[in-house]
C-alpha cells in the first residue's frame, strides 16, 4: 500500500509580504481565527488592489474559511 503525505510551508508575515513583494515587516500579524475567519495586521492601509492581493494569496491556501461572528 502506497502512503502519500502533502504538505504546504507555514504561512508567516514574511512568507506573505515575500510572496506579495512588498516590504518585509509591512505586515504584523496573522491571526487565524477558530471561526474560519483570518485577521492580518498591517503596517500602512493597502488599497482594495493591495486588500485583494492579500485575499487572494489566502485563498491559495483555503483561506478564510467562515465568517467573524460579532461579539
Amino acid at each position: 500500500m502506497a502512503k502519500y503525505l502533502f504538505e504546504q510551508a507555514t504561512l508567516t508575515c514574511d512568507t506573505l509580504a515575500d510572496e506579495l513583494k512588498i516590504t518585509r515587516g509591512s505586515i504584523r500579524g496573522i491571526t487565524f481565527n477558530g471561526d474560519g475567519s483570518v485577521d492580518v495586521e498591517t503596517v500602512l492601509d493597502f488599497t482594495t488592489n493591495g486588500q485583494q492581493l492579500i485575499k487572494d494569496a489566502l485563498a491559495k491556501r483555503g483561506w478564510p474559511r467562515g465568517k467573524k461572528t460579532e461579539r
